[in-house]
């Protein structure tokens, strides 16, 4: 995510105010901010970190590089690749991933007024198991 025009990302700004093309961002408007829809995590965390918006506790703890269920990694995971739906799955369920990998937008989506913005209702642990194959 994205806080103001100030924190664009280098290709939502060269889209917005270069117009270079091949650039795609996806703009949205997010508690009334306007962020990058398909950010990484660091979009993410400049604005929730406390400070600006509610902190992201739970996925900075669970989900974070040093985690056993670490974002900003490649999917499916090289340890386990059998354990996991495909990359057509995920997509037909509304997760997505940005460049193949699982990132914050992968269980958030900015569009969807649940609850944290899960990208898949999480009854019965649903979003875990939309990945994750038992």
């Amino acid at each position: 995510m994205v806080r103001r025009a100030r924190y664009l990302t280098s290709a939502a700004l060269g889209l917005v105010l270069l117009g270079t093309p091949g650039l795609h961002a996806e703009l949205i408007l997010h508690h009334g901010e306007t962020v990058e829809a398909q950010g990484g995590v660091e979009e993410c965390v400049v604005c929730h970190d406390g400070l600006i918006a509610p902190r992201a506790d739970f996925c900075l703890a669970n989900c974070s590089f040093h985690s056993s269920h670490a974002v900003d990694r490649p999917y499916p995971s090289t340890r386990r690749g059998a354990g996991y739906a495909s990359v057509e799955t995920l997509q037909a369920a509304g997760i997505r991933l940005v460049g193949g990998r699982v990132v914050c937008i992968s269980c958030h989506d900015l569009s969807r007024d649940q609850p944290y913005h899960l990208a898949v209702a999480n009854n019965g642990s649903q979003l875990c198991l939309t990945c994750h194959i038992k």
